[in-house]
């Protein structure tokens, strides 16, 4: 079951491999509806899960909490994109 998204270049396609967000920070898909933002230095910056809503995708950014071990919601979001940059800019 995948979905057509607007990979980060602006062009349509199924996001299944991994992909560059920004010379910092990577992408990489976990499975269909599920992805991984990944520093350059390997450090894990969160997850991001597409969610269905009844007016379209959204995607949630979570924030991975080190003192609990856990993730922590910090969004949803219309596009990959943005919850990307979002978890990317996050601290």
């Amino acid at each position: 079951m995948s979905e057509v998204l607007s990979n980060l270049g602006g062009e349509k396609g199924v996001l299944m491999s991994t992909q560059q967000l920004h010379r910092t920070a990577t992408l990489i898909p976990l499975g269909v509806d599920r992805w991984r933002v990944v520093e350059a230095d390997g450090r894990v910056r969160g997850l991001i899960e597409r969610a269905g809503a009844p007016t379209g995708a959204r995607f949630r950014a979570l924030r991975y909490h080190l003192a609990s071990r856990s993730f922590r919601g910090i969004g949803e979001f219309w596009s990959l994109a943005e919850a990307a940059e979002t978890l990317r800019l996050s601290r």
